[in-house]
């Protein structure tokens, strides 16, 4: 399935309102003020699981940094629903290997040693000292 990019119509609408009253423009997920290159117009529902094009699905994100919001969103949210998603596609039409166990040699049982046949017998005590 191929990518599909907002119109330009949707992208200044998107734009328009993400701009505050004074017409400064901010990240519509944490209010960080944007700077010129440094934002992304981001799919809410990902394309790839069926999200459309519209105004309602588009988001204005800061972006630049790995910790932006459109980084996080893209690594956290995004890609892991469509990793599963493509999964059990692939499930559905066979197309993934049955995980085979590997067999192991069966374990022994060994005898637990004992340390007392390791060590000299120790010297008899009398209990008792003798009253005389």
């Amino acid at each position: 399935m191929s990518r599909s990019e907002f119109a330009k119509a949707t992208k200044k609408a998107a734009f328009a309102r993400c701009c505050r009253p004074d017409g400064i423009p901010k990240c519509e997920e944490c209010g960080q003020l944007l700077r010129a290159g440094r934002f992304q117009y981001d799919h809410d529902k990902a394309d790839g699981l069926g999200g459309d094009n519209s105004l309602e699905n588009c988001m204005v994100l800061c972006s630049g940094s790995k910790t932006s919001c459109h980084s996080l969103k893209t690594e956290q949210h995004d890609k892991p629903l469509m990793q599963k998603a493509d999964n059990m596609r692939d499930a559905h039409l066979g197309l993934t290997r049955k995980k085979v166990k590997i067999k192991q040699p069966p374990k022994t049982r060994r005898e637990p040693r004992s340390l007392a046949s390791n060590l000299p017998p120790l010297p008899k005590l009398s209990l008792y000292r003798d009253a005389s």
